[in-house]
């Protein structure tokens, strides 16, 4: 019983006891709901004419059992599914003279320690579990609290093929056959051929290829409450039907997520909470953005409140860290977003600085995602009463030498602004200095050097320019020490001569290939795709593999953007020839495509899913 949906709780509920509410409803779900096409509300008009006492909710389980006409030494055992239970806690705030929740558990509590020929198992789910705790001291009935892990992407990939086939979704067909060979032919013998395979009927979903659902699925953090909201809304609020959405697959992603984000904060009631507890709410955000591990017991304000009281709000997850009981905190995305609205970590929606809506992030998307991650983790380190921090912690898991990781930095709040460096350094709609140490300056897109660079200043009274350099070696699977040397060089000269001479300069190299060389270049940190997770912590680095990795799928390019990346590719055929499954793949339609670069294929590499629709699904 859902009582967001056919059991919603109305103001005509105020006028019936709260025994009879609930009876209704157990009426409605046994004998009605499946077997009559009524809604709950109807039925209530109609069965209420007969007055309220037969629907009672001990007598509506005596006739639940003498219906099905059992013998007498049976005993039925009815498992009791109660949904979105926190909205019956919500309707009792506003309903002091009939608590419903309370009558409600001590109703069912009788059948489950009582002698009686029914048995009744009571499971509640929803996102206001601290309600369950006063009603274990008002009825003496004890509550098991269900651990439910966040689903990993693979089961969510399962969960969209099955609405995929349930809805007869739009495909696409596969293209397996290789080109042929060019060269003269024998007379009466077929010209050879060069990894030749037969044409395929295979097909797989055209929603594989939609680049911002896949961003958003990863966006619910695997919290089965948030991918619900997130169906609800593409088959339901956007569309009629779940066929309707995936034949389209074209929407303002942008506003799906603003839309799942706000009733994501209606149903866990995030701004009332964090408003009144601000402090207590920061601490958690802050071991989570951090990734810092914790025990269940670790205490997060002066209250005593502790990461287990907190659990269970149900809004985030627990997970397993090294033994010795310890956990990280995994939080979806939508909730930081909301957390941020309310705290102002930045000056601007996270929702609209990390934009969904981008097909293709290109460096200057990709640089725009870096910088607000910056200045969102020292803005928050910020509030949680730093002043200063460590290279090593300001940048955790970068490759460098221990000298340059161990220098501490003093922390200013920063914001971001963009410029034309080298042409001039005024910052673009704003008068402020660039060098006050409150500006990340993003660089204009035609800019050789760093793309991003930032004044700091050392406890010893330094200061340094920090230059990041988002990179990409399009000419082989690893970055090398000399392409890491190639780019510090040419930020080291970008400086000279310039309005930037003067400060130590220490570069950060970010790249999606794996790295391979010395980890131990003076003023050098190198981020690379190995140690993402740990620089990005368990929020943000979802995000940030997503977006690099889809800058090195081919499913997710524009042409220009293919020609530009890997040599050999020249025509338009090759958007044509998708779907891409697999690198073998690729090269087997696409022979004179560059074999050197390390290709992605997300979702299609993610073991234990299907790659191909059903045959039974296709349509000529």
């Amino acid at each position: 019983m859902n009582f967001r949906d056919n059991f919603y709780l109305s103001r005509y509920d105020s006028e019936l006891k709260s025994e009879v509410i609930f009876g209704l409803r157990i009426a409605y779900a046994f004998f009605i709901e499946k077997k009559y096409n009524t809604t709950f509300l109807d039925f209530c008009s109609r069965a209420l004419q007969y007055g309220e006492d037969i629907f009672i909710f001990d007598s509506v389980i005596y006739y639940c059992y003498e219906s099905l006409k059992l013998s007498n030494n049976q005993k039925l055992f009815l498992y009791l599914h109660i949904d979105e239970f926190q909205l019956i806690d919500e309707w009792d705030a506003q309903n002091k003279t009939n608590q419903l929740f309370g009558n409600m558990i001590r109703g069912i509590s009788k059948f489950m320690i009582g002698e009686y020929s029914t048995f009744i198992q009571p499971f509640l789910s929803g996102t206001a579990t601290r309600a369950i705790t006063k009603q274990k001291k008002a009825t003496g009935i004890s509550f098991q609290f269900v651990d439910c892990p966040l689903l990993d992407i693979k089961s969510m990939i399962l969960i969209m093929d099955h609405f995929a086939t349930k809805f007869k979704a739009s495909t696409t067909l596969l293209n397996l056959e290789a080109p042929i060979k060019k060269g003269a032919a024998r007379k009466g013998v077929a010209p050879e051929t060069k990894g030749v395979a037969p044409p395929t009927t295979k097909h797989v979903y055209k929603w594989k290829l939609c680049a911002p659902l896949l961003q958003l699925l990863i966006d619910t953090g695997g919290l089965p409450r948030a991918l619900e909201r997130l169906l609800d809304v593409c088959f339901k609020t956007l569309c009629d039907n779940g066929k309707e959405f995936f034949e389209k697959l074209n929407y303002d992603y942008d506003e799906i997520f603003s839309i799942v984000k706000g009733d994501l904060q209606e149903m866990y009631a995030i701004n009332r909470k964090v408003y009144g507890e601000k402090e207590l709410f920061m601490n958690l955000l802050y071991h989570c953005v951090e990734g810092i591990p914790v025990k269940k017991n670790k205490c997060l304000d002066n209250k005593g409140t502790t990461v287990r009281d907190l659990q269970t709000d149900g809004h985030f997850s627990l997970s397993p860290y090294g033994g010795q009981n310890l956990f990280l905190i995994e939080m979806p995305f939508f909730f930081v977003c909301i957390y941020n609205d309310i705290l102002e970590i930045i000056d601007v929606e996270l929702m609209k600085a990390f934009s969904v809506n981008n097909n293709n992030m290109y460096w200057q998307e990709w640089e725009l995602f870096v910088a607000h991650h910056i200045s969102f983790r020292v803005n928050l380190a910020i509030k949680m009463g730093g002043n200063e921090l460590s290279l090593r912690n300001l940048h955790p898991g970068a490759y460098g030498t221990k000298e340059n990781l161990d220098i501490v930095m003093k922390l200013k709040e920063l914001n971001i602004y963009k410029s034309q460096f080298p042409l001039n350094l005024n910052l673009i709609n704003s008068d402020d200095r660039w060098n006050n140490g409150h500006c990340v300056v993003v660089n204009g897109t035609s800019a050789e050097s760093s793309k991003i660079f930032y004044i700091m200043e050392d406890v010893s009274g330094v200061f340094y320019l920090i230059m990041g350099q988002n990179q990409w070696d399009y000419g082989s699977k690893k970055m090398t020490e000399k392409n890491v040397s190639d780019e510090d060089e040419k930020n080291f000269n970008s400086v000279k001569h310039s309005e930037l001479q003067g400060y130590k300069v220490i570069t950060i190299i970010f790249t999606t290939q794996p790295y391979e060389g010395s980890e131990n270049l003076p003023e050098i940190l190198i981020v690379s795709k190995d140690n993402f997770k740990s620089y990005f912590g368990p929020v943000f680095s979802a995000r940030a593999t997503f977006s690099l990795t889809r800058d090195i799928n081919p499913n997710f390019w524009d042409i220009n953007r293919l020609k530009n990346t890997i040599k050999g590719i020249g025509d338009d055929s090759v958007i044509a020839k998708r779907p891409y499954i697999s690198e073998d793949h690729f090269h087997n339609v696409n022979p004179k495509a560059d074999k050197r670069h390390k290709l992605d294929f997300f979702p299609f590499d993610i073991q234990g899913t299907e790659i191909y629709a059903p045959d039974h699904l296709i349509e000529n």
